[in-house]
């Protein structure tokens, strides 16, 4: 509960523009705690509108490290290109924004679009979501 409390505070701090106070708010989420990873991808943003650039990529390569697991996060990695090209790093931010293209445009939509595809009722797609997979349908990696 107080991790949740302390997410709803930091994004009451980022909503008045106190973004080095919601930043600070974010960063007080335990690593373990399962509200983390959304605790780095917002605390991200506030890191950035805070202009403390270093601090928003550093979350955003934790987020994307295998440490923190596999969630879906796109906008992490708009974030992460426009975090570059703030700093001139212009091939970085080219790069991030063709990760981004590759993983989600490419290869996560053309794998929904298969599963939308198959005629099946609500309840099926319900429990492909939450097993992961049904039979040899598998729900997209990310």
């Amino acid at each position: 509960m107080k991790d949740l409390s302390t997410l709803g505070v930091a994004r009451i701090r980022y909503a008045q523009g106190k973004y080095g106070e919601s930043y600070k708010l974010y960063s007080e989420i335990p690593r373990f705690s399962k509200h983390w990873r959304d605790a780095l991808f917002e605390g991200a943003y506030a890191a950035f509108m805070n202009d403390d650039y270093g601090s928003a990529l550093g979350m955003l390569h934790t987020l994307h490290s295998p440490i923190a697991g596999d969630q879906f996060v796109p906008e992490s990695w708009l974030l992460k290109g426009t975090l570059y090209y703030f700093d001139c790093l212009f091939e970085e931010s080219r790069a991030s924004l063709a990760h981004l293209q590759d993983a989600y445009s490419t290869q996560t939509l053309s794998q929904l679009k298969a599963i939308l595809g198959q005629k099946h009722e609500p309840a099926w797609y319900y429990d492909l979501l939450v097993k992961g997979s049904l039979g040899d349908v598998k729900m997209p990696r990310m």
